[in-house]
């Protein structure tokens, strides 16, 4: 019996998160994304010596 509520919930519980990512968590990413970089320290990232 539980494998089979998890078989039908699993789904729509995925899609429920795929509609609240599109709509609330990927727009606020987009506008951060026209900010300005942070400066970055020098000497990060491991660029070449």
């Amino acid at each position: 019996m539980l494998s089979l509520v998890l078989s039908a919930a699993l789904p729509l519980l995925t899609g429920a998160m795929a509609l609240l990512w599109a709509e609330w968590v990927a727009p606020e990413r987009e506008r951060g994304a026209d900010l300005p970089a942070a400066p970055r320290a020098s000497g990060e990232g491991g660029g070449s010596r």
